[in-house]
């Protein structure tokens, strides 16, 4: 497999129409077509069901999509670094975040320091929780955006500064049976009977809720596989295999419908909450620094007020 492969792959994915993927990626759509079927040769599965009308994602294509997506992101990766060494002058910070993270409101909150910096060079790195960890310490990235989980233990090692919060909302299996429901929330415990199906563990959505139960005195009842993706969690939750519970902003329009807000005690919504870490020890360039201050003195005040609701 080549990386062209991968990309056009990518992109079919993303447009959901080989035709459009085709203009996106600059080629002709044979070429496309051709190149993602030997990339379904090479991998023995087919990545993509076609149909003259819709081109949808096979569930081997949605299990492959995130390793996909994670070598497209480090080949970009790659580059960057290389640039940067090899021409001092390009300023670069390496932002690295959970998949759980608002992208749309990061990518707000950062305006005004893009504004006040405009030489500096911005690079996403979205992975789990331990590598990120792992690179912030290392210095691979300069700034960490986590859900911030119970029981933390790198709280002495990092400057914390707190981020957003997003209220979690509450999507149903679907059943054949299911009234329709004009409910806009709903309380934890009056969903103790569900069966959940949580996220990868890696990305900290998985801990929220574990914790939410256990505060509650509730018993999680678990499916026992586990999806990769918040799309395949909607998926899941929309054939019938379990409920799901996740942020506002990971809920695809197709299912905003259904999702009502989650309560627990007395009508007292839940959220998650985010927060931004760097070492307390590192030394950093002025540019870095000042996104440092950036996200605990401005972002704050940036996000007054700010709710989320579906």
């Amino acid at each position: 497999m080549n990386l062209s492969q991968l990309r056009f792959a990518k992109a079919a994915a993303d447009e959901r129409s080989f035709s459009r993927a085709a203009e996106i990626c600059n080629v002709s759509q044979p070429t496309l077509s051709n190149a993602i079927r030997l990339l379904e040769d090479e991998v023995k599965g087919r990545i993509f069901l076609r149909t003259t009308r819709k081109v949808e994602l096979t569930p081997f294509g949605e299990e492959l999509l995130p390793y996909i997506e994670a070598v497209l992101h480090a080949q970009t990766e790659l580059a960057s670094h290389v640039d940067a060494y090899f021409n001092p002058s390009i300023k670069l910070v390496r932002i690295g975040f959970s998949p759980v993270i608002d992208v749309k409101l990061l990518t707000q909150a950062l305006e005004p320091y893009k504004m006040s910096h405009p030489n500096v060079e911005i690079f996403y790195k979205e992975c789990f929780l331990d590598d990120l960890e792992e690179r912030l310490e290392k210095q691979q990235i300069d700034i960490m955006i986590n859900p911030i989980l119970p029981n933390q233990a790198h709280t002495n090692k990092f400057v914390k500064t707190n981020f957003y919060q997003e209220d979690l909302y509450y999507l149903p299996k679907h059943t054949s049976a299911q009234p329709e429901t004009r409910e806009r929330s709903v309380n934890l415990n009056s969903i103790a009977d569900d069966v959940f199906v949580l996220s990868h563990r890696g990305c900290g959505l998985a801990d929220i809720t574990e914790a939410l139960f256990k505060s509650s005195n509730i018993k999680l009842k678990r499916y026992s596989g586990e999806a990769l993706t918040y799309q395949v969690m909607q998926d899941w939750a929309d054939i019938g295999i379990g409920s799901v519970i996740l942020p506002k902003s990971k809920i695809i329009p197709d299912y905003t419908k259904r999702a009502m807000r989650l309560l627990i005690g007395k009508n007292k919504s839940v959220s998650m909450k985010f927060g931004a870490y760097w070492p307390k020890a590192a030394v950093y360039p002025d540019y870095v620094s000042a996104l440092h201050k950036h996200f605990r003195y401005t972002v704050p005040k940036l996000l007054i007020g700010a709710t989320s609701s579906v």
